[in-house]
């Protein structure tokens, strides 16, 4: 009997001695399945922020054409202005006559913010 569970044990050690060494030599190989599967990860996550970032310029851009102008006629033929977002970083503005077609920055309007682009835009088209 003594011997039977000597052997077992050692049989036992055996094949945990198997297992430890198998793992050992495929530890790399796991590791950069982990890795690809994180970058993949990491990769759909900035996808989606991606999208959602496009989504809310979108939105915003939607909202501020539905609003009732702020913004005087264009200085050129009368038509009324639309507000737009060129999205980025930094949150760019950019108003655009619909009867010329000219975007503001072509008729020299900027603004850092979108207070600033309205504002210029009513003294541009004030003038």
């Amino acid at each position: 009997m003594a011997r039977t569970k000597d052997s077992l044990d050692t049989v036992i050690l055996e094949l945990v001695s198997k297992v430890l060494k198998l793992k050992e030599e495929h530890k790399e190989e796991t590791e950069r399945v982990e890795r690809q599967y994180l970058e993949g990860q990491i990769n759909a996550y900035a996808s989606v922020k991606q999208r959602l970032e496009i989504l809310k310029d979108r939105l915003e851009f939607e909202q501020l054409v539905s609003q009732p102008s702020e913004l005087l006629p264009c200085p050129f033929c009368g038509s009324n202005p639309t507000i737009g977002s060129l999205g980025g970083d930094k949150q760019n503005w950019m108003i655009y006559c619909e009867g010329c077609k000219i975007p503001s920055a072509e008729m020299g309007v900027s603004g850092e913010s979108l207070d600033d682009i309205k504002n210029n835009w009513n003294k541009r088209a004030s003038q």
